[in-house]
């Protein structure tokens, strides 16, 4: 409807009108407004704001006559008449003369947005309508007996209204009509206009009134008695004669106060005492006024606005359209209502329907009036009001410029003597300020007046249907634009939305696009009337006083006429509207003819480039579109049909052919002429059966006739199956479906025969004011045995708290707007206190409304089919929990029990659904815990629902229902099921519940301290994960993890101190020991020991953390490992650490291997080696990455370089599909030995491709440079390749070349030869990697898997080698091909001082077997494999010198040895931990810190 935006102007006209404020006044047939004030009169223009004349009275002249009390202005606007308090009228002459070249200059300041400028007039008209001088001359007066009450127009006579009950008619001159004076003690009163019912008159009863207001077109007078009561007084001659008027009371009301008529809707409204507004509407059959609602505050919206607010002071209904009524009180305030009750805008709060106190600074409003444009509320405030207040920013000083034209300011003495003894200029004219956007511009002694703008919705004027589909919005000079097509583009709903994106792209579009109107076309057509936009959005058509213009949505262009003369010739009609390509123009042309015009879209806006012309007989009032028949209703009650059909002819362009198809007399069937009474004219598709015309479709089924609020339908009937011909375009007599209908909205074409949303899209919205939106669906039968008695539609209202613009039918959502209010600290010390309004589109979503009115209607059938036709929707889950929710609200809080609860329907309904779970949980977690009780006693138990997301995989789900059964059950309960939940997303890899979970277990726990690490903080390399992983450590620190298949610790075999663990102490020595039997049924034995622990659940995570990290090294799923191990902080380095014996062993190197290509999308090798770019770049940032780590350790306190420094390691992709196919990559963060800088790997130094049988080994010669050697070797005696000669001596005894290794299957097969023994010392006495040169110059072509999963290998590996796990780090530097992998194993092993014989035994087993497979199946693996024999020969060595029990190495605590007895991964246990002793088990107890 309508809508405030900004805030109001305020306008002051210096010394140019003085008093207190009287009224205001709006010109009929011009863009002026008047405003009286006890001691003078001015004429504002409305549009530009601007004092253009005024007259003030003499102090002679208000002694004797008195202060100005009323005023009336003639229909024509010639004169104006001016009631005095001593019971004088005076009249005066308005001269309206044109611009002149010599007239004044007059200028003025004007204020926008705190920037001040001056103007001149001359300077404004070039910018808009020559502005005519306005010329104010006295020229008659006549006294009134008894006073002047009230005082209007009766066609050409003027009626005053005396405080004796009597109604004087006199004309313009001031003489009276004796024998037309009505009096109103002989008026005969009734309830009704009945014949039967005779009125009788008051008599001798004193009457006088208060407020009086006439409406010619309902040619009535609506008065308001001095005993409060409401009268309605019609005549039945048009002369209005005495003895011909009939009154008829207004039931029950009996303190009213001030009126107001509303001839369009055939409505009055009374304000009274209290504040209220009540409206009235009248039966057109009796005549007899019943109250239709009342205007008035909820306690919920504002309390103690009755005592609060006072009485109405006034209310004026908008000019025009009348679709809102502005209402302003005593104690001040100002509120704007709907037609039908809607409240729409109120200055007390900041939001209509939310609970606020009111304003201690309201404005109080003497009078106002809406200007002729429609689009601006002028308002008048009191002297309490405009005293008080002052500028804080200055005044506005008008500067005042004389000139030959100047309009009058003489009082009532006509000799220029009296009129200068009164102190003033005879001839001045001044110009008022054109105000500014700020509250509280007031100073002491200035007149003020103010100026609110408004937007208004299209439909209010211009009520079609493609208006209906789009939100759009247009003022006097501009448009809002919400369509599908020019503000956004069309995308998917959100992420992670389930089914088809919706329909329109206003559902993703909050912003507006504000489109100002070229001030070529404003100049001459100022304000918008019509406006109208096409199908898609993209095109906007605008008509104003005359002719329209064009606007492109795409280029951002209007199109305008050429010729003015053919613009201001054509005047618009009725509205205005698209079909395709084309603009349907109905206008009248020259003010003779009325005609449709049709113009194209792609022509110039001519007369001679005209598509069509269609002629008329009578002026259309309201026309629309469906498909490609246009409708037009005429002033003579025809509607017209025709046929629009468009062609493209080569020759031509563009031809458009209209036919006639029917045309019907609606004269019989309406009360009364809708020429002013039509509100809209909607063609639709809608049957009162639906479904019955399915087969045979026609294109119009129905037309829908808003009249005065009384929606019509005329529906076409259906074809006789007997009759030989049939006729077409039949229409029933018009039945009323509703009453007090604001707007409508119908559904478009349907794309498809039968669209799945069929309920939707056969509905009838309708909004209905303080009633609410009301539906009109459609009941399809279930079974061809439908009852035939049974109703096909239901009418349903929906209490939806936003007023509708438009309704998406396929997406089945509705769009509303609101005015968001902004009050400022500024404004507590002015009492101008309106807020700053900003118009905002707001989403609503109605299907739950439908639904649970249709449920309660015990109509669940329809419910369910009407649901399942929208379940595609990505938002039906929060439909169902919407509804859920509010009846929940409704029902749970009430002391009583409900006689007929909804609750249990509404469950039964929502179980038909897999989202059932969902919802329920969903609006319990958002819900008041004291609301549970009533909503599990009829969902059922929230246990019994958890266990069903448990068996259903619906795991998010079922952690909604464990926060519900924490506040439910006990805390053992809910640990119960948090745990049982833990290991269900952990088998699921749901990280991030699993996160979650773990913070929940902590917070239940005794300790209460959810940011409470799993493990110790110690520094770590950084996971390919988001998360960090936990820091590695070589100390293990909590429990010893069980095997896979252990029992739940609650129900285990284990003897565990439960006195400690129950004591809830934070720290406590827990004992454990006993046995369990494993998926072979063989037992295993666990050794007593004793560990601390903080608490009892702090051990069961370690006990399910570690138990599903030994699942999964077990299972090689090494990514999972990695995630698991980022997201819940395990320290994934300790925890390898303990199990480096037992799930970290590998009992198939050629199975893992195959299984980590696999897992990291690795490629197996190919045959050929070459010099890898990517090594040599990720050599380069690894000596970056070195020189830092070197400074480190050179730092105060660091660790000495033999420690293992944690490096930060890439980030683990979430998903494995999600990791980048590259061939490349830079390895940053592997910890390498320093290697000789001379050691060039570039392409040219090395050979690129060598056959893969020629290549025995490489090595290193005396210039540092990596040489491939093979067969060929025999030729370094010929100078191809000296090894012994040395050129870069170093700090070891000889030189490199003399310590050169040769890395070969066969050592024997070349003169260069290391043996293994003194690899060791090699690896130690030198500062480079042997390992890592052989690396890097041996990558084979086409082995390089994506980045991301080298970054992934890359952290294993230290994760491994940190963790003394040999095997994995040996694994995985065969998957990278990577030498420096190995002999950083060898390194490891060696400074342990001894290594578990059959570990080391394992891995050379490990390598043969990889061997065999390679020779059978991937060659590609020979050749490094080969180059591996110096490290076997050295495995050899230190498998017979490494003991055959485990030896703990220095850095740790003597603690692995408890671990032996879980030997989950399928190793025999050593002989010395499968059966310890007494002594063994007493000696073994550890305690871990």
């Amino acid at each position: 409807m309508y809508f405030p935006i900004g805030w109001p102007k305020i306008l002051q006209s210096v010394g140019a009108t003085s008093g207190r404020p009287v009224k205001i006044l709006r010109h009929r047939t011009r863009d002026l407004v008047v405003e009286v004030r006890e001691n003078s009169l001015a004429f504002w223009h409305a549009r530009l704001c601007i004092l253009v004349a005024s007259y003030s009275r003499s102090a002679e002249c208000i002694e004797k006559h008195g202060t100005n009390t009323n005023a009336a202005l003639k229909q024509d606007g010639s004169a104006v008449v001016i009631a005095t308090s001593k019971g004088y009228l005076l009249f005066l002459r308005v001269l309206y003369e044109g611009p002149s070249s010599s007239g004044p200059s007059l200028a003025y300041f004007t204020r926008e947005h705190g920037i001040v400028l001056q103007r001149t007039s001359s300077s404004e008209c070039s910018e808009g309508t020559e502005m005519e001088c306005v010329t104010l001359k006295y020229f008659n007066e006549t006294a009134v007996v008894g006073g002047v009450q009230s005082l209007f127009c009766l066609g050409t006579q003027l009626v005053v209204a005396t405080g004796y009950g009597v109604l004087h008619r006199l004309n313009w001159e001031g003489k009276f009509d004796v024998s037309l004076a009505i009096v109103l003690s002989q008026v005969p009163l009734a309830n009704d206009l009945l014949p039967e019912s005779r009125g009788q008159p008051l008599g001798e009863v004193e009457v006088k009134p208060k407020d009086v207001v006439y409406s010619p077109e309902m040619h009535g007078i609506s008065l308001v008695l001095n005993d409060g009561r409401g009268v309605f007084i019609s005549a039945k001659s048009a002369k209005y004669e005495p003895q011909s008027l009939q009154g008829v009371v207004m039931k029950d009301l009996s303190n009213a106060v001030c009126t107001a008529v509303n001839p369009r809707y055939r409505l009055l409204a009374f304000g009274k005492e209290n504040g209220a507004v009540d409206v009235f509407g009248v039966d057109d059959t009796t005549g007899a006024w019943s109250l239709s609602h009342t205007l008035q505050f909820t306690r919920q919206q504002f309390p103690e606005t009755g005592v609060r607010l006072g009485a109405v002071q006034c209310m004026e209904w908008s000019f025009g359209d009348r679709m809102v009524i502005a209402v302003s009180w005593r104690n001040g305030g100002l509120s704007l209502w709907s037609v039908f009750g809607a409240l729409l805008l109120c200055s007390l709060g900041d939001q209509p329907g939310t609970p606020s106190p009111l304003n201690p600074h309201c404005t109080i409003l003497e009078s106002m009036c809406w200007s002729s444009d429609g689009y601006h509320l002028w308002m008048l405030p009191t002297e309490a009001s405009w005293l008080k207040s002052r500028d804080s920013e200055g005044d506005l000083q008008p500067v005042f410029a004389g000139g030959s034209k100047r309009s009058s300011l003489s009082g009532t003495e006509t000799d220029s003597s009296a009129r200068s003894s009164q102190g003033e200029e005879p001839t001045k004219r001044r110009l008022g300020s054109a105000g500014s956007h700020r509250n509280g511009f007031q100073g002491d002694g200035k007149a003020t007046v103010m100026v609110m703008r408004f937007l208004k919705n299209s439909i209010v004027n211009n009520p079609i249907t493609a208006n209906h589909e789009h939100l759009f919005l247009q003022g006097s000079d501009r448009l809002y634009l919400n369509t599908s097509k020019t503000v956004v583009a069309r995308g998917n709903y959100g992420v992670g939305s389930a089914g088809p994106p919706p329909t329109n792209g206003m559902v993703s579009s909050p912003q507006w696009k504000v489109v100002q109107l070229p001030s070529s076309y404003l100049v001459l057509n100022w304000p918008v009337k019509y406006a109208a936009v096409n199908s898609s959005g993209t095109h906007v058509a605008v008509s104003g006083k005359a002719g329209f213009a064009l606007y492109s949505g795409f280029k951002g262009k209007w199109k305008l006429f050429g010729n003015e003369l053919q613009e201001q010739s054509l005047v618009c009609r009725g509205g205005l509207l698209w079909f395709r390509e084309v603009v349907v123009f109905p206008c009248r042309v020259q003010e003779k003819y009325e005609e449709v015009r049709f113009y194209s879209l792609h022509s110039n806006l001519d007369n001679s480039q005209l598509l069509h012309t269609l002629k008329l007989t009578s002026p259309i009032v309201k026309l629309n579109l469906l498909g490609n028949h246009l409708l037009l209703g005429s002033r003579d009650c025809h509607m017209s049909i025709y046929s629009l059909n468009t062609t493209v002819v080569p020759s031509k362009g563009l031809v458009l052919s209209v036919s006639k198809l029917h045309e019907l007399s609606l004269a019989q069937s309406l009360p009364h002429p809708w020429a002013t009474s039509l509100i809209a004219m909607v063609p639709s598709t809608i049957r009162t059966e639906p479904g019955v015309s399915k087969e045979s479709p026609r294109p119009i089924e129905s037309v829908m006739l808003n009249v005065s609020g009384k929606l019509l339908m005329l529906q076409q009937d259906l074809p006789n199956p007997y009759a030989e011909q049939q006729e077409e375009w039949l229409f029933s007599f018009p039945v009323c479906l509703a009453t007090s209908v604001e707007a409508m909205w119908t559904p478009p074409l349907p794309s498809r025969p039968h669209p799945p949303e069929e309920h939707l899209m056969e509905s009838l919205w309708l909004a209905c004011g303080a009633t609410g939106i009301k539906v009109w669906l459609p009941l399809f039968p279930r079974d061809e045995c439908h009852p035939s008695f049974l109703s096909k539609r239901i009418m349903l209202t929906l209490p939806v708290a936003v007023y509708p613009q438009a309704v998406l039918f396929h997406d089945a959502v509705l769009f509303g707007l609101s005015h968001e209010t902004a009050f400022t600290d500024a404004l507590s010390s002015s009492k101008h206190s309106f807020p700053f309004a900003i118009v905002e589109r707001t989403t609503h979503i109605f299907l739950h409304h439908i639904l649970r009115q249709l449920l309660r209607r015990n109509l669940g059938s329809h419910a369910l089919q009407i649901a399942r036709s929208c379940s595609h929707l990505p938002y039906f889950a929060h439909v169902l929990e919407l509804m859920l929710h509010e009846v929940l609200e409704e029902e749970a809080p009430g002391a009583m029990p409900v006689p007929d609860a909804l609750l249990p329907r509404v469950v039964e309904f929502i179980k038909q659904f897999p989202e059932f779970l969902e919802t329920v949980g969903s609006c319990a977690r958002k819900t008041e815990v004291a609301l549970w009780q009533y909503l599990f006693a009829a969902v059922g138990n929230p246990r019994d629902l958890f266990e069903l997301c448990i068996s259903d995989d619906r795991l998010k789900t079922a952690a909604t229902y464990l926060i519900i059964i924490q506040n439910l059950e006990t805390a053992t309960v809910s640990r119960q099921l948090a745990t049982r939940l833990l290991d269900a997303a952990l088998d699921n890899s749901q990280w991030e519940l699993c996160k979650d979970l773990v913070r929940f277990l902590r917070a239940i726990g005794p300790c209460e301290n959810v940011e409470t690490p799993l493990h110790g903080g110690h520094h770590t390399p950084a996971t390919p994960l988001k998360t960090p992983l936990a820091p590695p450590t070589s100390t293990p620190t909590t429990a010893v993890p069980p095997s896979p298949q252990a029992p739940d610790l609650d129900r285990s075999a284990m003897s565990v101190t439960r006195d400690h663990l129950s004591s809830g102490s934070t720290s406590s020595v827990v004992s454990f020991s006993g046995e369990y039997r494993d998926a072979s049924g063989r037992v295993i034995r666990r050794p007593q020991f004793v560990m601390e622990v903080d608490s009892k659940e702090e051990y069961f995570m370690e006990l399910i953390l570690s138990r599903h990290a030994r699942k999964l090294l077990m299972a090689r799923c090494l990514r999972d490992l990695g995630r698991f191990a980022a997201h819940l902080d395990f320290n994934l380095q300790g925890w390898m650490g303990r199990e480096r014996l037992r799930a970290a062993r590998i009992d198939d190197f050629v199975a893992t291997l195959r299984e980590l290509h696999k897992q990291f999308q690795w490629p197996f090798p190919s045959g050929s080696y070459t010099a890898s770019r990517a090594s040599e770049e990720s050599y380069r940032e690894t000596q970056k990455d070195a020189k830092r780590i070197e400074h480190d350790n050179l730092s105060p306190g660091a660790e000495s370089k033999s420690e293992a420094t944690p490096l930060a390691t890439p980030t683990f992709s979430p998903d494995p599909d999600s990791i980048p196919d590259s061939d490349t990559a830079s390895v940053s963060s592997i910890k390498r030995s320093k290697r000789p800088p001379d050691l060039d790997l570039s392409p040219g130094k090395i050979s690129t491709v060598l056959a893969p049988k020629k290549l025995q080994g490489l090595a290193v010669d005396a210039k540092g440079q990596g040489v491939e050697v093979g067969a060929q070797l025999e030729q370094s005696s010929q100078g191809d390749f000296d090894p012994t000669r040395s050129s870069t001596p170093t700090k070891h005894s000889g030189s490199i070349s003399e310590r050169v290794s040769l890395v070969n299957k066969n050592p024997s097969s070349v003169d260069l030869q290391v043996d293994a023994s003194s690899l060791g010392d090699i690896l130690e006495e030198t500062d480079w990697d042997l390992g890592t040169d052989v690396s890097m110059a041996t990558t084979p072509v086409g082995t390089r898997g994506p980045a991301q999963a080298e970054k992934e290998i890359r952290y294993f590996i230290e994760v491994a080698l940190e963790a003394s796990c040999m095997e994995w780090s040996v694994v995985l530097g065969l998957l990278l091909l990577d030498m420096s992998v190995v002999s950083r194993t060898m390194e490891c092993a060696r400074r342990q001082g001894g290594v578990d014989r059959s570990l080391l035994a394992s891995i050379m087993q490990g390598i043969e077997d990889v061997y065999a497979w390679a020779e059978s199946e991937c060659p590609g693996y020979l050749k490094f494999l080969e180059a591996l024999h110096p490290y076997m020969e050295q495995l050899k060595t230190l498998s017979q010198i490494s003991p055959k029990t485990p030896v703990a190495p220095a850095s740790e605590e003597p603690d692995q040895g408890v671990f032996l007895e879980d030997d989950s991964s399928g190793h025999s246990p050593p002989e010395t931990a499968a059966s310890p002793s007494t002594e063994d088990q007493n000696a073994s107890v550890c305690t871990i810190s």
